[in-house]
């Protein structure tokens, strides 16, 4: 496919690995849910602007509902956090240093756990497994404030493998201000942990995007042109080689356009939805592959919901999930909580 001339450099070829447990799969049967978020108001919790999860369990059509966080302070972050193979439901609140953190629901115990993290102005979107112990990691990305020099950004985790005083591994990657980058971690080389990957413009060729890749298992740098600057990253694993891929999303004619580069060097090119769709990537057909699927919000009762591509055989379905009264009151896709 034509991605403006832009092509993979630095690519290292490796062999597959087991796909990764589901994102967004809040049941453990190996699918992504259907899952939105919605500010109801006061909540019991004391809440001005309760953010209740309203979940349609992918296969059995269960439903399910969590009041959990507040639509005025916090950021939708859920993962697996426990190691059950079940999404549990989280938000990081942001707030100073010292205040700031991830509340998580455990789907093991039903039990809520407080990590105390971050600070005002990380980006909490970079949820995962650093340490490869099964279990995903509190995490943020910070960079300097725009109106700031630049300074050097860093990816901030907290393992939990082998971890008992709970510190805190930093890495830096990345010289800029907030807005010059844009973190896209990833398990890239398939040793199970989460590699620091970030997108930016190509210096020798700034309408160009660029990924700037640290791998985990041997600390190499891969520098990968692919798509445009302005580009949205879809994260996911789309050839189900237990490997993320590079996926960007940029609308061309109120057309939604994917363009993918595997960890084998294959580039494949799909359009799907259109302008206002947001994207909501993850499982759906249980095959290990990372399906394109967007939720469309409507006015009409009934008409809201996810618009999902298969994989394994391309596949179209809607899941009526969700409701959209106006555009300041539209439901928000959980599964859209990683795209940058």
């Amino acid at each position: 496919g034509d991605t403006g001339g832009i092509t993979a450099a630095n690519l290292t070829i490796e062999t597959a690995s087991a796909p990764e447990p589901a994102e967004f799969d809040f049941n453990g049967d190996g699918r992504t849910d259907y899952t939105v978020a919605r500010d109801v108001g006061p909540g019991a919790s004391g809440a001005t602007n309760q953010i209740r999860w309203f979940t349609r369990e992918n296969g059995s059509g269960t439903v399910t509902s969590y009041d959990w966080g507040s639509a005025t302070t916090d950021f939708i972050t859920p993962s697996d956090f426990d190691g059950d193979d079940k999404t549990d439901y989280a938000v990081w609140r942001e707030a100073a240093a010292g205040v700031a953190g991830f509340y998580i629901l455990q789907s093991q115990t039903n039990t809520f756990v407080f990590q105390n993290f971050g600070q005002t102005g990380d980006d909490p979107a970079i949820i995962g497994d650093y340490d490869g112990d099964g279990k995903s990691d509190p995490a943020v990305y910070r960079c300097p404030p725009f109106s700031d020099p630049d300074g050097q950004c860093f990816f901030y985790y907290r393992g939990s493998n082998a971890n008992p005083g709970g510190n805190i591994t930093f890495v830096p990657w990345g010289f800029g201000v907030q807005g010059d980058f844009f973190p896209n971690p990833g398990d890239f080389d398939g040793d199970g942990r989460y590699d620091f990957c970030i997108q930016r413009s190509n210096p020798a060729a700034p309408a160009q995007g660029q990924f700037v890749l640290l791998r985990s298992s041997d600390n190499g740098i891969e520098y990968i042109n692919w798509g445009t600057s302005s580009d949205f990253i879809i994260p996911g694993d789309y050839d189900g080689d237990g490997k993320h891929d590079f996926c960007v999303r940029r609308t061309v004619s109120g057309a939604r356009q994917h363009w993918v580069l595997t960890r084998t060097g294959a580039t494949s090119f799909v359009q799907w939805g259109s302008t206002g769709d947001v994207s909501a990537p993850g499982d759906y057909d249980g095959d290990g592959s990372t399906d394109f699927a967007i939720w469309r919000g409507s006015a009409t009762p009934g008409q809201s919901g996810f618009w999902v591509r298969n994989s394994s055989n391309a596949a179209v379905s809607f899941v009526p999930w969700g409701q959209c009264p106006n555009v300041s009151t539209c439901d928000f896709a959980v599964a859209s909580s990683w795209v940058h």
